[in-house]
């Protein structure tokens, strides 16, 4: 495992700490472990020699208007330039593992290809949900979003490379190794190690149904394509399951719930 003097762990969503510290407790680090934990969510503070908090509101509105957006992300750029000050000053200059999970976000981008180049020993992908189980790139449709974050990035002076290939980064030479609970199904399987993680123990409850939602895939893919997707599940739940059964809906914390909510009332 790592050997690196610091070990840098980003986190961006109260998985990654889950993950991060589920890491921690099979792997053998050697040097410091410093958590950036952003969104400020909740950690073990006795699994972490430091952590750099700065609270930033990291679910993206649900609306489709162009200023709401814009907004909530210079808010977001802001935060994650105060976080990017905080780590200079208080981060050891000497050689790092960074652990990371996705290169879409400004905060992981920024520490993955700009903070301390030179003293960068390795980088390691770290589960961030289905991202790690599909081809994930910067297509058509979505080149706009981006383009938008670079100039937002550029004009309040936050480096963003917009990355070619996957944005998970595994594709990369420099990333040889990723930690994901299901290594045989991930992209790139030969660089896989496994994710240990809990095992969750509950009785379900015959009349309910939990649907977890996947808004952000309306933006990769078409949105009449995403609802399409969730009609599909909606009638297999009505072929499986009684009428009686109240079926809950969990929208991805990125995701705008408004989009399949007419399906769903």
């Amino acid at each position: 495992m790592s050997d690196s003097e610091i070990n840098i762990f980003v986190s961006i969503a109260p998985s990654h700490n889950r993950s991060f510290e589920s890491l921690l407790k099979t792997e053998s680090l050697k040097g410091k472990k410093i958590l950036i934990n952003i969104g400020n969510y909740e950690y073990s503070p006795r699994m972490w020699d430091a952590v750099i908090e700065d609270y930033s509101p990291m679910r993206n509105p649900s609306s489709e208007n162009l200023l709401a957006t814009i907004l909530f992300q210079l808010k977001k750029i802001l935060a994650y330039k105060r976080i990017i000050s905080s780590c200079k000053k208080k981060i050891p200059s000497k050689g790092y593992t960074l652990f990371y999970c996705n290169l879409e976000d400004i905060l992981n981008n920024f520490m993955f290809f700009r903070f301390r180049k030179n003293l960068q020993e390795e980088r390691i992908l770290v589960e961030d949900g289905i991202l790690n189980y599909y081809e994930y790139k910067i297509e058509s449709p979505r080149k706009p979003n981006f383009i938008l974050k670079k100039i937002l990035c550029w004009f309040l002076r936050v480096p963003y490379k917009v990355v070619e290939g996957q944005l998970s980064g595994i594709d990369r030479d420099d990333v040889q190794k990723q930690f994901v609970r299901y290594p045989s199904l991930a992209l790139f399987p030969e660089k896989a190690l496994r994710l240990e993680s809990d095992i969750i123990d509950f009785e379900p409850s015959e009349d309910s149904i939990l649907f977890i939602g996947q808004d952000v895939l309306a933006n990769i893919v078409a949105k009449q394509d995403y609802l399409d997707g969730i009609n599909q599940i909606i009638e297999k739940i009505q072929e499986n399951c009684s009428t009686a059964s109240k079926v809950h809906y969990k929208p991805h914390r990125n995701g705008d719930y408004k989009i399949a909510e007419e399906l769903l009332i």
